[in-house]
């Protein structure tokens, strides 16, 4: 979720062994599979690299290289990722490319194309500052992205379609109870039989509503995960964003305070807001809408860790929300 936190989280996520795996992509390829490796790192999706022989006799070294990936069921799953592949990929958006989509028993998969590069989380200090510049063009370029006749406001599914009749009901759901299908389900006992104070949470989502006037009606392409663990990079450039299962249609300053929320050593709200000033785009409202989204993004990761039982990710975003609050 964060790059605060990689080292303390609790992962919700299958358990898939290689052997499964293995019998799962021969039914996909008709040539070699090898290199299976489990790729670590994330808090849902149990990760697996591989590569599949080019052809019969041809060197390991001409494999392409894929990715699969494995989440317990959840309302939103990875036909998601292909509709936003087929959709919104452009040249200044570089998404994975996914082959195939499915069920494995009582799990969901997704194999897609690897991308090249590392992680924002793994490349030095300098490099990650150096890309900041190239991190917020992309996101620009995202937030562009025209959505057509596509409806809602929210988290959307595998057709492109969002619930919410409004943005500021869909950020009013993060209190509501939820299917048991979903990936909280019926999360409210949260309260009796985990981590999650009823007080704190409570008071977090006064907050919000006393900021929620602030928002814009307008509809933008939003990510909703995007940095840290979800952007790859090579050679000084961007080569992948990954990860589009938290994407929505709002208000674009919610990718904003996300990053911020999560990196508080890099003052991202203080470097967007210089970085509209500078290309002339007007935001009005926006330190109240960007507190609004980060009240939010709390509410829902103290959900997430109290579910996971983490008390060092819970206690990390009640203290980030306190000092994000207090500060104004």
């Amino acid at each position: 979720m964060s790059n605060a936190l990689d080292s303390n989280s609790a992962p919700i996520k299958p358990t898939v062994t290689p052997e499964m795996v293995r019998i799962l992509l021969k039914g996909y390829f008709d040539r070699p599979i090898r290199n299976l490796q489990v790729v670590p790192g994330g808090h849902v999706a149990q990760t697996f690299s591989f590569t599949v022989g080019a052809s019969p006799g041809w060197a390991a070294e001409d494999d392409q290289a894929y990715i699969i990936r494995f989440n317990a069921p959840m309302l939103v799953n990875f036909e998601k990722e292909a509709h936003v592949y087929a959709h919104f990929a452009a040249p200044g958006i570089p998404i994975p490319c996914v082959v195939q989509h499915g069920r494995l028993g009582g799990v969901y998969f997704a194999i897609t194309e690897k991308v090249p590069g590392q992680t924002l989380l793994q490349i030095p200090r300098a490099a990650y500052l150096g890309l900041i510049p190239a991190q917020m063009e992309l996101l620009d370029a995202i937030h562009r992205v025209p959505l057509g006749d596509r409806h809602g406001y929210g988290i959307f599914d595998g057709q492109g379609a969002a619930p919410a009749p409004s943005w500021p009901a869909h950020l009013q759901a993060v209190s509501a109870e939820e299917p048991v299908g979903d990936f909280y389900g019926s999360w409210h006992g949260l309260f009796q039989s985990s981590l999650l104070e009823r007080p704190v949470f409570e008071d977090i989502y006064r907050r919000m509503e006393q900021l929620i006037n602030y928002c814009p009606a307008e509809r933008y392409l939003v990510h909703g995960d995007y940095g840290f663990g979800n952007v790859l990079v090579q050679d000084g450039r961007i080569t992948g964003v990954l990860d589009w299962m938290a994407a929505r249609y709002g208000d674009f300053l919610y990718d904003v305070a996300w990053l911020d929320f999560w990196s508080p050593a890099d003052n991202w709200q203080a470097r967007f807001a210089q970085h509209y000033r500078q290309a002339g785009t007007a935001v009005p409202f926006y330190g109240e809408r960007v507190v609004c989204y980060q009240c939010y993004i709390a509410l829902d990761a103290l959900k997430f860790y109290a579910k996971g039982g983490d008390p060092g990710g819970y206690g990390y975003v009640r203290e980030r929300i306190r000092t994000l609050l207090s500060a104004g």
